[in-house]
């Protein structure tokens, strides 16, 4: 038998996950100094202790005792430490002590630790280190929250004072995300204050602003303007909330129109299946199958809201196709019955599937 090549062999090793020392040697210098490599049985171990060591520092936190906090903190690496140090930046996002210049003064320099204990990457076969507690990373993000709900509540402030600020304008995305929060928790007078003033003077306010406002107003009005100033995906997101912030009427008028735009037609569409029960938005939907745009959602969402008289309406409206109908009309009778899923719908596919009428290439993808 021939000799397997040095370099076959390299790559079978490497395929197999036992990558050659020098290679670990080389993960392993890339680590902080006096980094600790651990495995994932030693962080179970590790987490009781953990566990003591966090509550006794939130309790800490909470008097506002962050010096003591800091002066039980160890050079060396420790798991429970990480582990705890860690959970600490997380709870200390929803905590007023964190608030104080003590408690931002502690989580900046808890967001300039270098991580030190650190684990092989399981999800990857070669020799890759992740932190095993990332406490840095949550003192950055503790530090975002409180930032944020800050600026959320002096936009709050500023409302109840005097809607008319949103006519002022917005420093940065960030700051109109903040006042659309805010928006979110004011009185309902000061909300509608600020809908009037949207109405006459914000065609040209920020997406999420509007937003905010036709949410808590139900105004199909000021969604129209909100859906013109959002990003893609945010007007998706709006889209298929509809349903939940507009009264029935006023939803079904919005995504009927809607449905034609290329951007959130699908969306728009699955949005109508949650008024299948009703008539007329039913017939909408089954209308709509076969169109090149609409027909896949409208299959979709009549799948998902229909009941078991959906069947029996899809079947009669395949006994009614002629012989001539599109073929993306049985295509997309047989996606509404594929993704009904119960019994009678897999019957009555496998009845479509021997209908003399259907194209060839529908059949054949029933039967795979």
């Amino acid at each position: 038998m021939n000799a397997i090549p040095r370099c076959c062999l390299l790559v079978l090793v490497a395929l197999a996950g036992v990558v050659p020392g020098g290679a670990r040697a080389e993960r392993e210098a890339e680590l902080p100094p006096g980094a600790r490599i651990v495995t994932a049985a030693e962080l179970v171990d590790a987490q009781p202790q953990a566990t003591a060591l966090q509550a006794r520092w939130v309790r800490l936190a909470t008097q506002g005792a962050f010096h003591a906090v800091t002066a039980e903190l160890g050079v060396a690496a420790d798991p429970a430490m990480e582990l705890a140090l860690a959970g600490l930046a997380r709870q200390l996002r929803d905590s007023s002590a964190a608030r104080s210049g003590e408690g931002r003064a502690f989580l900046r320099s808890l967001g300039g630790r270098v991580p030190l204990v650190w684990m092989r990457q399981e999800e990857s076969r070669g020799d890759w280190y992740v932190p095993a507690a990332d406490p840095a990373g949550e003192a950055v993000s503790a530090l975002w929250v409180i930032g944020r709900d800050e600026a959320r509540e002096r936009w709050a402030e500023r409302l109840r004072a005097d809607p008319s600020a949103l006519a002022g304008g917005f420093s940065s995305d960030d700051d109109a995300r903040s006042a659309a929060e805010a928006l979110r928790m004011v009185p309902p007078e000061t909300a509608a204050k600020a809908a009037s003033l949207a109405l006459r003077e914000g065609a040209g306010w920020p997406g999420p602003v509007l937003l905010a406002l036709a949410e808590r107003m139900r105004s199909a009005r000021l969604h129209r303007m909100a859906l013109l100033r959002l990003e893609p995906a945010a007007r998706v997101q709006a889209v298929a909330g509809l349903p939940r912030h507009l009264a029935a009427a006023d939803a079904q008028a919005l995504l009927r129109d809607l449905a034609a735009d290329p951007a959130v037609g699908s969306a728009a569409v699955m949005a109508l299946g949650n008024y299948a029960a009703d008539p007329a938005a039913r017939r909408w939907l089954l209308d709509r199958l076969g169109e090149p745009g609409a027909g896949a959602s409208a299959a979709a969402a009549l799948a998902r809201h229909g009941g078991l008289d959906l069947v029996a309406e899809l079947e009669q409206l395949a006994a009614s196709a002629a012989k001539g109908a599109p073929p993306l009309l049985w295509r997309d009778l047989a996606l509404a019955l594929r993704l009904h899923g119960s019994p009678a719908a897999e019957r009555a596919l496998q009845r479509l599937a021997i209908d003399p009428a259907l194209p060839a290439t529908v059949a054949r993808e029933i039967q795979r």
